[in-house]
C-alpha cells in the first residue's frame, strides 16, 4: 500500500536521510515490513523538540517545575510536534520568553 501512491514510491526509493539505515527498501515490500521498519529503526534527524513539554516539566511562564531560577527556553519546551523547521517557532518562544521574564517581579533588578 505504501508503494501505492506517488509519495509512497518516493519515500520507498529515495535516499536515506545522514545517520538512517542503510538497509535498500523495495517497491514490493510488505506493509508488515514497512512497519517493522518504522517502528524499530525511526528517529528524530536533528530537530528534537519536546523532551521537556510546557505542562509537564515546564510551566507557562518556563520554569521547570519544582526547582527554583530555573527556566528552559528552547525547542524542548513545545509539548507536540511542530510540522516545520524548528528555528521561527523557538525565536518566537525567546521572544515571548524575555517579555515573561522582564516582568517577572520576583526577579530582582541589576540596574541601579
Amino acid at each position: 500500500m505504501t508503494g501505492d501512491t506517488p509519495l509512497g514510491l518516493h519515500l520507498v526509493v529515495s535516499e536515506t536521510p545522514p545517520g538512517g539505515d542503510t538497509t535498500p527498501l523495495t517497491v514490493d515490500a510488505s506493509d508488515e515490513y514497512l512497519d517493522e521498519i518504522v517502528e524499530t529503526r525511526a528517529t528524530s534527524i536533528f530537530h528534537g523538540s519536546g523532551s521537556c513539554a510546557m505542562g509537564s516539566v515546564v510551566d507557562s511562564e518556563l520554569r521547570v517545575k519544582g526547582v527554583q531560577n530555573l527556566r528552559i527556553v528552547d525547542a524542548s519546551v513545545f509539548p507536540v510536534s511542530i510540522g516545520r523547521h524548528l528555528q521561527a517557532a523557538t525565536y518566537a518562544l525567546a521572544e515571548q520568553a524575555a517579555d515573561i521574564i522582564s516582568k517577572d517581579k520576583t526577579i530582582p533588578s541589576r540596574g541601579g
